[in-house]
């Protein structure tokens, strides 16, 4: 779930391909817990709420993908 936590902030962001670092600078910086999901303030809060929820760093405390479909169908 972490990596559709991943997605969503990615997709808010739009962030230019040329732009981005790379991917070894990406994996130190995630597993040294330096580099976490950020989300725009124009991001809609559903989506906000979602994403920060999969990129928990405890994995028993990320919503399994039944719940995130329910989160986005609105139901939770």
């Amino acid at each position: 779930m972490y990596s559709f936590g991943v997605v969503l902030s990615e997709l808010d962001a739009l962030t230019p391909e040329g732009k981005k670092p790379k991917p070894f600078h990406i994996l130190s910086d995630v597993v040294s817990g330096i580099l976490r999901p950020r989300f725009s303030d124009e991001c809609p809060q559903r989506i906000r709420s979602i994403g920060l929820a999969c990129c928990q760093h405890d994995p028993a405390r990320r919503p399994t993908a039944a719940q995130v479909v329910r989160m986005l169908e609105g139901a939770d």
